[in-house]
């Protein structure tokens, strides 16, 4: 397979933002969905959905195309084993999309990270991450996992406010929201629009409607301006 070229390589979507938090009765994933595509004379901004759905699993892919390829190959999985073949096989799958891109070595160090959150839901619920590179890793996550623009500040919720032990997924969603609307807000380059998936104990996947998601724009506004405001209010400091 030919590599591709360093144009190429700069040209990939390596900027996002998703969010996983394992709740007490399911799991909530929360991604932006900007695609940027190099198109000869400058980049090209599309609306896209990063997550796919396939037997029992969920997952969306940050970073680039191989984590695509990745995501790709992981939702065509089925899984029948306990956590070590859960394992193996998204580590397996994770390999098997490096290999197929073939990313040159000298470039390894310019790469982004690539990172696929999963959701399973058969043969029990659980929350993996995989990162994915040559000598992929994979890691059952027991309560929030964050993928994408490394440097965005938007994590400081997600590091100070998750909480812990696990709420009900009801209790995570303005929250998983509010982190991906706050990082395109500070990088709305690379982080823009919002997709919401709750993946209950006992059932599939449910995809959050345009209209639940305005409302948590909007709830995530509000947000905003009731923090800023509070920050605001005048401090007695004088005796």
């Amino acid at each position: 397979m030919q590599h591709p070229s360093l144009e190429d390589i700069e040209a990939l979507n390596s900027m996002t933002l998703q969010v996983g938090l394992l709740g007490s009765d399911g799991i909530v994933l929360a991604s932006d969905r900007l695609v940027s595509q190099w198109e000869g004379a400058g980049f090209s901004q599309i609306r896209t959905s990063k997550m796919l759905q396939g037997d029992g699993v969920l997952c969306c892919y940050s970073g680039d195309l191989v984590s695509e390829h990745a995501a790709n190959n992981i939702r065509s999985l089925r899984f029948a084993g306990g956590k070590e073949h859960v394992r193996d096989a998204l580590k397996d799958a994770a390999n098997r999309a490096w290999q197929d891109i073939g990313i040159p070595g000298e470039l390894h160090e310019w790469q982004p990270t690539r990172k696929v959150i999963v959701a399973l839901w058969r043969p029990a619920l659980a929350l993996w991450v995989v990162h994915v590179s040559p000598r992929s890793t994979a890691n059952e996550v027991l309560d929030k996992v964050i993928a994408g623009d490394d440097k965005n500040t938007a994590r400081h919720f997600f590091n100070n406010y998750v909480p812990y032990p696990p709420a009900p997924v009801d209790d995570l969603i303005g929250l998983a929201a509010h982190i991906v609307l706050t990082g395109g807000k500070e990088n709305p380059s690379g982080v823009k629009w919002l997709e919401v998936a709750i993946v209950p104990k006992d059932g599939s996947p449910v995809f959050l409607s345009e209209e639940q998601e305005v409302d948590l724009e909007r709830l995530s506004d509000d947000l905003d301006l009731t923090i800023k405001h509070k920050l605001s209010r005048p401090f007695c400091w004088r005796e």
